[in-house]
């Protein structure tokens, strides 16, 4: 128990200081694009709209990477003698920390376990690729807004380069519009592939919880997931065996 509160606080403490440094270097690009935009007037100052973009989204990412590994190392924890996962989400949730809705949210992705005893080691496995399961779609939703975030933020720039260089020669620009869809797969695939490696050992151990997979499964936010991605994850977990990209 001691070890799994000692890498909350140290998570907490992490996501605080990645939040501040986000947090301070996009609202810094901000002013240095808004000053350069009165002194120089130029319009290629709106060639750091994605860039702005782009700083937000990083430190967005890692916060996620942050939260998603605890999650990971609590699970792994979970079965070791003398930690109880009830214990610990209610002691973690019901923390008077001045962050206490972010210790809420971190605690509510934690299994439920209201008897506080401890589940047979298929239960956990399933567990840990649910959560995992979780993450990639999450990340997946973040690269694909990404992505098109990245197009939006570059559509300024383009329509004033345009306008400089007049339309003729604009449109050898638009072949360039092709590569967000790709970025979007590309990034997408390396979600499955960090996923695989998540649980590459647990997959093969679910065939007992398998009923209560497919029903976890389905209460997961598949929102802005591509149907056939939502396709290769069921049958990756449900099927035990993956698929090409």
């Amino acid at each position: 128990m001691e070890e799994a509160l000692a890498l909350t606080w140290l998570t907490l403490a992490a996501r605080i200081r990645n939040f501040k440094i986000g947090a301070f270097g996009t609202l810094g690009l901000a002013i240095l694009a808004a000053v350069l935009g009165v002194v120089a007037r130029s319009g290629w100052v709106l060639a750091m709209l994605p860039s702005i973009f782009m700083c937000g989204y990083v430190f967005l990412y890692r916060d996620h990477l942050l939260a998603s590994s605890w999650e990971e190392r609590v699970l792994a924890i979970w079965g070791e003698p003398g930690f109880s996962m009830g214990i610990f989400a209610h002691a973690v949730a019901s923390h008077p920390h001045p962050l206490k809705n972010t210790l809420r949210a971190m605690a509510g992705t934690l299994p439920e376990n209201g008897d506080y005893s401890l589940p047979a080691p298929p239960v956990i496995r399933m567990h840990r690729v649910l959560s995992a399961l979780r993450c990639s779609l999450y990340e997946i939703r973040l690269y694909r807004a990404a992505a098109l975030g990245i197009f939006l933020a570059s559509l300024p720039i383009a329509g004033w380069l345009s306008l400089r260089l007049g339309m003729p020669r604009a449109w050898y620009a638009l072949p360039t519009m092709a590569l967000i869809p790709m970025a979007a797969s590309a990034l997408s695939r390396q979600a499955w592939y960090v996923w695989l490696r998540r649980t590459e050992a647990s997959l093969a151990s679910t065939e007992e919880a398998a009923a209560d997979l497919a029903g976890a499964m389905e209460d997961l936010d598949w929102s802005h997931i591509p149907s056939r991605w939502r396709m290769k994850f069921t049958v990756a977990v449900l099927g035990r065996q993956s698929l090409p990209c």
